[in-house]
């Protein structure tokens, strides 16, 4: 290490280094974490609205579909729905309602891209930990925050619980045999295996944290040796 390195400039700015690191990563965690509380709260609302568990508060119930108009108008999207929702209602015939059936395909999408969201940020929240502990960490947040959906369908949908998940299923015919059912299910696993991978990563960790502990707390405890010279076996001090 060069003098110039250890100068009293260079050692008053350390701090500030530091602390500037500390403000950056403190506000991309509130950053991360809000986005994160944002997209659970409005996956949630979509999920009480798709399972019937809002027809209770018709005011409340009535705003979604005009939101999500609006979220479509906003996001450019409006156009692909209604074409793909009027393709499907001119197969089947009357009866179909084009409007209702784009909103719902809408909300469906809608609740894919907060599921990433969630998973995303997760994921980055706890990058710091590891790949794997990320990753698992990912994957027990994501199905956790999918378990509502299911159990609001069985509640308040019990008719809708063993039929597909979302409307764009129906229109898109991809994955028509995966029902609210399967969806509730894959996540119970998914959460289950998590958490276990979880614990045992924990596990391990405090384990490897005591055998550190103890080795030094050993090495403390045993007397120093003294040295000595090779050949005749006498002690140097």
């Amino acid at each position: 290490m060069g003098l110039s390195s250890l100068s009293p400039y260079a050692i008053s700015q350390i701090p500030d280094r530091k602390r500037g690191d500390d403000v950056g990563q403190r506000l991309r965690t509130v950053i991360l974490a809000d986005l994160l509380l944002i997209s659970v709260f409005l996956s949630n609302l979509f999920y009480a609205w798709t399972s019937q568990a809002l027809a209770r508060f018709p005011p409340l119930n009535d705003r979604i579909p005009t939101f999500a108009n609006q979220l479509m108008s906003l996001s450019g999207t409006a156009s692909y729905f209604d074409q793909t929702a009027s393709a499907f209602c001119y197969s089947v015939g009357d009866g179909c309602l084009v409007q209702q059936l784009a909103v719902r395909e809408f909300i469906d999408c809608e609740i894919l891209v907060l599921l990433g969201v969630i998973g995303a940020t997760t994921f980055l929240l706890y990058a710091g930990k590891g790949l794997g502990r990320a990753t698992a960490k990912m994957l027990q947040v994501a199905s956790l925050s999918v378990m509502p959906l299911g159990l609001e369908v069985l509640a308040f949908d019990r008719r809708e619980f063993w039929v597909h998940v979302s409307a764009a299923q129906v229109t898109t015919g991809f994955l028509t045999w995966f029902s609210n059912a399967d969806l509730l299910g894959l996540s119970v696993a998914v959460f289950i295996i998590s958490t276990v991978s979880l614990r045992r990563a924990s596990a391990k960790d405090r384990r490897r944290r005591d055998d550190r502990q103890r080795r030094g707390s050993s090495d403390l405890a045993s007397p120093a040796q003294p040295l000595t010279k090779a050949g005749d076996g006498r002690s140097v001090v």
